[in-house]
């Protein structure tokens, strides 16, 4: 990296974070005029749709079931009683927001079910580039008064979706469909895995956990054997990091060493997280485990920060730092492996480091859960031709092999039952994030609310006013009283 940029790009430190006082609300403001969307078409014959105002369940990792012809005669609904002449040259809409190599194999997906389908299905499939333009399509309707039948995107997304009126299709029938079904054991495997009060209505593909990055090479210089289990060793370890670069003779790394502070939403949910005994509920931030965890993490991570041991950088990529020791850790997810790799390459002095992803530390101990967003799937409520054609699709995305490629692709975990990953998916898996896995990480999605998409920024604003310069080690209960009242504000905006 340019020598003079890494320079300007050193510890911010205790410099000047700007704050805006949750100012962004004033942009959801003028965004709350979004169109309430109708259903997109009449709700298939006996298709039992969802309640608009119930909100998708947090969804659990469990492995994805095969699909397994069984044959029996078992009746079936009307409304999945469809004539293979009906399904002749129909046309399936999928929505996605999929990008780059993620996109290029869902594309080569859908190229061999329009080749291979005996059905004559087409899939049509169309890109937004991100979750956030395929979500204002979604709620708008679409162009040209189209809509989609099938949509992917993360499970944060459908329960916003849902709680904005757009109906899903209930899955269990399609589950349990005697010809294009899945198999019974994969059946109740989801159903212990994935338990779902009333219909289940999105089906998850795979997760993407939320790791720390730390570097094993620079940890034993430092006297350390391996990395924190707990926050007391992390805090031990980041302070020791802090002052080996205060005691090396290069004045411009003063300042770095330990953890590199980040606000995202990921980050502030996995630390919240480490400061609570149990799993948290996040589905309603006013109960009092929120606002306990949030007290105990922030007051902890500002004594470090007030100490040197945690930092702020100008550079909004960690990878030098880390390549460079002057980050023992970071935060991120495996969509950062590739890019940490290049770093490490382009390092003259560390290039054959030792590095691995590790849980956030806990205060109550050893802590093997990995808080991770999961990315699902959901049928629009259509006509039964329609819902009938984007199952038997969505059937040949669940292939397992299929759907391991799919999850290497884009960096993340797919889904396991009780038993674990497939050997094959394992082994198609990027091996730092095998090796978390093999070290005992354990991917945990948590339950959030219905609108968890726009308020989820005011949780992360709130975690990173905590090392403002306004801020002090004693300021955590105010700005836990604002990040609820903005949450508040926001609710009362959108009813």
């Amino acid at each position: 990296m340019d020598q003079s940029r890494r320079r300007n790009g050193r510890k911010m430190g205790r410099a000047a974070i700007v704050w805006f006082g949750f100012a962004w609300l004033a942009l959801l403001t003028a965004g709350c005029n979004t169109p309430m969307p109708a259903v997109f078409t009449e709700a298939a014959a006996g298709g039992g749709a969802t309640d608009p105002e119930v909100a998708v369940q947090a969804i659990l990792p469990t492995r994805t079931a095969s699909v397994t012809p069984l044959p029996t005669a078992t009746p079936v609904p009307a409304y999945l009683s469809v004539r293979p002449e009906d399904l002749d040259g129909l046309k399936i809409h999928v929505w996605h927001g999929f990008r780059d190599q993620v996109q290029a194999a869902f594309d080569a997906f859908v190229d061999a079910f329009n080749d291979e389908n005996a059905f004559g299905i087409v899939v049509s499939a169309d890109s937004m580039i991100s979750d956030v333009n395929l979500s204002d399509r979604v709620l708008g309707g679409g162009e040209d008064g189209g809509h989609p039948n099938l949509i992917f995107s993360t499970a944060d997304y459908f329960r916003f979706w849902s709680g904005e009126g757009v109906l899903f299709a209930p899955l269990d029938d399609y589950f349990a469909h005697p010809q294009y079904g899945l198999s019974p054991e994969r059946i109740r495997a989801i159903d212990a895995r994935i338990p779902v009060p009333g219909k289940r209505t999105v089906f998850p593909l795979w997760y993407t956990p939320y790791f720390l990055f730390y570097n094993d090479t620079w940890g034993q210089q430092l006297g350390f054997s391996g990395p924190p289990e707990t926050f007391e060793a992390f805090a031990e370890q980041s302070c020791a990091a802090y002052q080996a670069r205060m005691d090396d003779e290069d004045r411009e790394n003063n300042g770095t060493g330990g953890w590199i502070i980040s606000g995202a939403p990921g980050t502030a949910v996995s630390w919240l997280s480490a400061f609570e005994a149990g799993k948290i509920d996040f589905s309603d931030l006013s109960a009092a485990a929120p606002g306990e965890a949030f007290l105990k993490a922030v007051s902890a991570l500002r004594k470090l920060f007030d100490d040197g041991c945690v930092w702020q950088s100008r550079l909004s990529e960690p990878y030098a730092y880390f390549a460079d020791h002057e980050a023992l850790f970071y935060s991120g997810t495996a969509a950062d492996l590739p890019f940490q790799r290049i770093a490490f390459a382009e390092s003259e002095t560390n290039g054959a480091d030792d590095w691995r992803l590790i849980p956030y530390p806990g205060i109550y101990g050893v802590r093997n859960e990995v808080f991770a967003e999961t990315f699902s799937v959901g049928i629009v409520v259509q006509s039964a031709v329609e819902q009938f054609a984007s199952w038997l699709f969505l059937s040949y995305v669940l292939d397992e092999a299929r759907l391991s490629d799919w999850a290497g692709a884009a960096m993340g975990i797919p889904i396991g039952d009780e038993t674990g990953l497939p050997s094959d998916a394992r082994k198609k898996l990027d091996r730092k994030l095998a090796a978390a896995l093999y070290d005992g990480a354990e991917p945990t999605a948590y339950e959030f609310p219905a609108n968890w998409i726009t308020i989820r920024p005011v949780l992360a604003d709130g975690f990173a006013f905590a090392f403002a310069p306004g801020a002090t080690i004693d300021s955590a209960p105010v700005i836990w009283e604002q990040v609820l009242q903005t949450i508040l504000e926001i609710s009362q905006l959108r009813t």
